[in-house]
């Protein structure tokens, strides 16, 4: 009688073992195919990160690239050259051997400014030469 209970226990203790498994095994498989979900998600949006930078510095340099050539457009084009050069590696306005120290990426209304800026040194330069 005590050998049948034990083999009655015994399988229902393997049978409970598994559904135990069994259940256990499809969480895994589901919870493998989610943790590849998101690592596909995750390189995904890692990758349109990097493209979204990497665009976003080709927008930057255009730009700036655009305002080095308005800035010059509009100096060169105002100002006689002799007097006033934009320089191609610091972007940096100089009139003659003065720094105006003025970074290329300004609006018009302050290019507008510098050119008086500039007018007021000629106008300085004219009244030294006057008083020699």
């Amino acid at each position: 009688m005590k050998d049948k209970e034990a083999e009655q226990h015994s399988e229902k203790t393997s049978n409970i073992v598994s559904s135990i498994a069994s259940a256990f095994s499809k969480d895994m498989g589901m919870m493998e195919a989610q943790f590849s979900q998101c690592k596909e998600r995750t390189y995904k949006g890692s990758s349109l990160r990097e493209e979204a930078h990497s665009q976003r510095k080709k927008v930057e340099r255009s730009m700036q690239q655009y305002y080095n050539s308005r800035i010059k457009n509009l100096f060169n084009t105002r100002c006689p050259k002799h007097e006033l050069h934009v320089l191609e590696d610091n972007n940096q306005l100089v009139d003659d051997s003065i720094l105006l120290g003025i970074l290329a990426g300004g609006s018009e209304n302050e290019l507008v400014h510098y050119e008086g800026l500039t007018d007021s040194l000629k106008a300085d330069r004219s009244h030294a030469s006057k008083e020699k």
